[in-house]
């Protein structure tokens, strides 16, 4: 994990968190930390989604962004607690509402 500086930040910090980043780590400072970025970039892991329950479970009120990410995760991610998101660059001409509007009947629960 790394300490972010992100220009958009008040007052707090931002981290940015690896798939392989173990979020229990954090789970004790959730409240000094404003923004929490989980790197979407490998298609196939989907330890990010993990990650973005575990943090909405634990009670986190910031912002949840998804980077690096396919633009077919996005419904995927929203789902499973992820506030916001940042495409990869090949995906800046796609329509974004097709893919995250999410399933139109769905068989589990979502955070």
């Amino acid at each position: 994990m790394k300490v972010l500086n992100w220009s958009v930040l008040k007052n707090g910090f931002g981290v940015c968190v690896e798939p392989s980043d173990n979020v229990h780590l954090l789970k004790d400072s959730l409240d000094l930390i404003e923004l929490i970025a989980l790197d979407f970039h490998n298609f196939d892991d989907g330890r990010g989604y993990s990650q973005a329950h575990l943090l909405n479970r634990w009670g986190y009120t910031g912002e949840i962004i998804g980077i690096n990410a396919h633009i077919d995760q996005l419904q995927f991610m929203i789902r499973s607690g992820v506030t916001s998101y940042r495409l990869q660059e090949q995906y800046k001409e796609y329509d974004e509402s097709d893919y995250a509007d999410g399933f139109s009947i769905c068989y589990q629960s979502a955070a």
